[in-house]
């Protein structure tokens, strides 16, 4: 049940309100209710953190290949900036929502 409780906090399918009600009605929920809660909360969130990695490669990619088009003296200054851009991305991407 702790395990369970913590998903649902951990979670980005519910809303704050949706989770403050679903953890407070827990204690009615049947056993099948909670074990389907808990696999379809699973499967949300491994599908949620598999386009949160695609997207963070999507956007390196990008990133990269305007590294890649850049000569001179420029070169180092968008590479630094690049760098600090993909650092971005990924705590916003990795921050609770």
């Amino acid at each position: 049940m702790q395990s369970l409780k913590h998903k649902i906090k951990d979670t980005a399918l519910f809303s704050n309100i949706d989770k403050i009600a679903i953890l407070t009605q827990m204690d009615t929920y049947s056993e099948d209710d909670l074990t389907s809660l808990e696999k379809i909360i699973g499967e949300f969130d491994a599908q949620y953190n598999k386009g949160i990695q695609n997207y963070k490669q999507s956007v390196a990619q990008k990133l990269d290949s305007i590294v890649a088009n850049v000569s001179g003296t420029n070169k180092q200054r968008v590479q630094s900036s690049v760098n600090q851009i993909k650092t971005g991305v990924d705590q916003i991407l990795s921050a609770k929502l």
